[in-house]
């Protein structure tokens, strides 16, 4: 082709006549800088050939498939516009790009131009049967160009049915209802930095069962500094950047930012670096010893890290009552952290190692009108990473409800006096003597009671029965 500078020159124009335009079935076969345009069936048919060569060809408005393979190993398929013209008109025909069927493997196709219709049902590149396998489609732009134009198709832009162990690489698919859609029997198949745009209703559609159910990521603190989530163990977790600007309401889907690698807890995080609030995120992830990929996670909308910096104090609770003992009992221990009393922070989460006895109070309290004796006043502190704290009060109440003992409760005392001895002072002199449970105030001893039985002359036998009162009012037998 003289003066060919990457655009066909020579076209086989089947006229709508015509089944196929190029059909190979030797091998190292070489199919380079061709128009094929108007076939009945298909542009070019390659059939139990291998190392084959499709490069730099247009193939559109044939009738079935631009590339029709079956039982093909080793081709490889780069450069070409299907369907889809050097002008970017799309193919007016309902028909696939790429049809893949048979033992067909170790297909190479990348770097390739690939459209469908608008406005009828069709995959823009269909592999179909278990044998078909080990195939790898990179670098594509599938349902667009490079200059983002719409070529989709109402149906999907890849459709791998019962293959396995495919390879489907930074193709950027867009514009299709759905943009990757898989049966349950396909298997192994890695899904792996494509860019993901304006599919309507999914960007990745695998059936029940399909890629081993891997499940797909979960993202959990979509933050403005590092946004994070939960996954399989041991997983590939790739994170997508959503522009769903040229069609609002489309899937969540997105075009590829970057990976990370979630941990044996199966956390993983990612830098948010030179994001904006707003900016919506999903996730997929894949296992990297058989390659099943999952669908992309729900998408999650940037907002700053309420963490960064942490402002707000942790939470401290007690798992324990405040308590009332009498004032006899000894004094509780400290509480133990974790167990009877716990701290959480939103950024630090579980921090009731932090937890330490601040200082403790003593109150004593008037408790003539049956009132508490003391009021102990525990007061526990925690500190987050930040250095916010928070604290709580356990409180103990000491009452007193025990009366007062004699020292001697077997005590008695026989005095004698002779007539004009002052009674009163003999009496004060010689009081039993008591003690107070608490160890707490004093104790008064008042006479209770008293008995007189006459003697002769002006002599008399005389009882006195005193009573101890503490200073709560509590009142001892009478001895």
């Amino acid at each position: 082709q003289p003066g060919y500078a990457g655009t066909p020159l020579i076209s086989l124009d089947g006229a709508g006549s015509i089944s196929t335009g190029i059909i190979a079935t030797a091998a190292g076969n070489q199919i380079l800088g061709l128009r094929i345009v108007n076939f009945i069936d298909d542009g070019i048919s390659l059939s139990g050939s291998t190392n084959s060569n499709i490069f730099q060809c247009i193939a559109t408005e044939n009738g079935f498939a631009q590339i029709f393979i079956a039982g093909v190993q080793f081709a490889t398929i780069s450069g070409c516009f299907l369907n889809i013209d050097e002008d970017g008109t799309a193919n007016s025909l309902d028909a696939n790009a790429i049809w893949v069927q048979g033992s067909s493997r170790d297909l190479d196709i990348f770097e390739n131009t690939k459209g469908g219709l608008n406005n009828v049902i069709d995959n823009i590149i269909t592999i179909l049967e278990p044998s078909s396998s080990f195939n790898r489609i990179a670098d594509n732009f599938i349902g667009t160009n490079a200059a983002g134009d719409n070529y989709g198709t109402p149906a999907s832009g890849i459709y791998l049915q019962e293959t396995s162990n495919n390879q489907l690489l930074r193709n950027t698919i867009a514009n299709n209802a759905t943009g990757i859609l898989t049966d349950g029997a396909a298997q192994n198949n890695l899904f792996s930095q494509n860019n993901f745009i304006c599919n309507q209703f999914n960007a990745i559609n695998i059936g029940p069962g399909g890629n081993g159910d891997f499940p797909a990521p979960t993202i959990t603190e979509p933050f403005l500094t590092i946004f994070s989530g939960t996954s399989t163990p041991g997983a590939t977790v790739q994170l997508y950047l959503q522009d769903n600007s040229a069609c609002p309401g489309a899937a969540c889907q997105g075009t590829y930012i970057g990976e990370v690698t979630a941990e044996g807890s199966g956390n993983w995080s990612g830098s948010a670096a030179g994001f904006n609030e707003g900016d919506i995120i999903t996730a997929l992830a894949y296992d990297p010893l058989n390659f099943n990929t999952s669908p992309l996670s729900s998408c999650a909308a940037l907002v700053p890290d309420p963490c960064n910096p942490d402002l707000d104090p942790p939470t401290i609770t007690l798992l324990v009552n405040n308590i009332t003992i009498e004032c006899s009992d000894p004094l509780p221990p400290p509480l133990t952290p974790g167990v009877d009393i716990i701290a959480t922070d939103a950024c630090d989460g579980d921090i009731s190692a932090n937890i330490q006895l601040l200082g403790t109070t003593f109150d004593p309290q008037d408790c003539s009108g049956g009132g508490p004796v003391q009021i102990i006043t525990n007061t526990y502190v925690v500190t987050d990473a930040n250095n916010n704290s928070a604290q709580v009060d356990w409180v103990i109440t000491q009452i007193d409800t025990s009366p007062p003992v004699f020292d001697d409760p077997s005590l008695s005392l026989t005095l004698n006096a002779e007539c004009g001895d002052d009674i009163d002072a003999l009496l004060a002199a010689n009081l039993p003597t008591a003690s107070d449970g608490c160890g707490l105030g004093t104790v008064t001893i008042v006479l209770a009671n008293s008995t007189s039985t006459a003697l002769c002359g002006n002599t008399a036998h005389q009882n006195y029965f005193y009573e101890a009162v503490d200073d709560c009012g509590n009142v001892s037998a009478e001895q």
